[in-house]
């Protein structure tokens, strides 16, 4: 399917590296190292689902970054599984929104957590899984050398966050039980960074949700939402400071190569 799921054990395998490992200035727009191309020996039967395939998109980005070189074939097949899933006429007659400052407008479709399509699976898009499609199509359009900013796939999922950003919740997110809330806050860092744009819509994303995420700073030091799947304060924590941090590099500073995957 393009995607990723939770898998098993890879058996290890030898790989012979350069045997003068090349350097750069981390980030600066160095050019990358000599490129080592990996090549897929298999692929994993079954589905997969998009909170699995976004940190896919992570992996991947940061490798590439590093001088390896994908099949081609395995960044396509990623980007179209994100392309084919997108709740495109969801919900009817959404009118069309601003990107960000001075873009264009687009109609704003989401995703949510696997292909909305399937007769198993229905369920409107939403804020997290939204914000990981839009970042997880700017890698694979950056790697694959398409002009992503002009990319509907990825206008009209940026159209759809700068028209549902919030912060004390995951926006649509309708399970009371899974609101992902900080999981959620995290992703939108990712998107916003990547989309390099200080605006989503009418929002400037950074400024609120730091403002948010200082207000509710718990005592002990930490941050905690709402969700009831695991004792949340360690990685809610972890997903604050990572939006405070601006962790997510933006495609252009982590590497200057504009050289499409082979």
């Amino acid at each position: 399917s393009g995607m990723w799921h939770y898998g098993g054990p890879v058996p290890p395998i030898t790989v012979t590296l350069p045997s003068k490992p090349s350097t750069r200035s981390q980030g600066t727009k160095a050019k990358r190292g000599r490129g080592i191309p990996v090549l897929q020996r298999e692929r994993r039967g079954g589905g997969g689902d998009f909170s699995n395939s976004q940190y896919a998109a992570l992996g991947i980005r940061a490798c590439y970054d590093a001088g390896i070189d994908f099949q081609k074939k395995v960044v396509e097949d990623a980007r179209e599984a994100w392309v084919d899933s997108q709740h495109k006429g969801d919900p009817k007659n959404a009118p069309r929104g601003p990107v960000a400052t001075g873009a264009a407008s687009a109609l704003p479709y989401g995703w949510c957590y696997r292909f909305h399509s399937s007769a198993s699976w229905k369920e409107e898009a939403y804020g997290s899984m939204t914000a990981g499609g839009t970042a997880a199509m700017i890698i694979y359009d950056h790697i694959l050398g398409i002009p992503w900013k002009k990319d509907p796939t990825v206008l009209s999922g940026a159209s759809w966050l700068g028209s549902h950003i919030k912060y004390d919740c995951n926006p649509e997110r309708t399970n009371p039980d899974q609101h992902w809330h900080y999981y959620w806050i995290y992703s939108l860092e990712r998107a916003g960074s990547l989309f390099m744009e200080e605006q989503l819509g009418t929002h400037w994303w950074y400024r609120e949700g730091a403002l948010y995420l200082l207000e509710n700073q718990r005592g002990g030091g930490g941050w905690a939402g709402e969700s009831k799947v695991w004792p949340a304060q360690v990685t809610d924590t972890c997903f604050a400071i990572l939006f405070l941090r601006r962790a997510t590099k933006p495609v252009d500073v982590a590497t200057g190569n504009t050289k499409p995957a082979k």
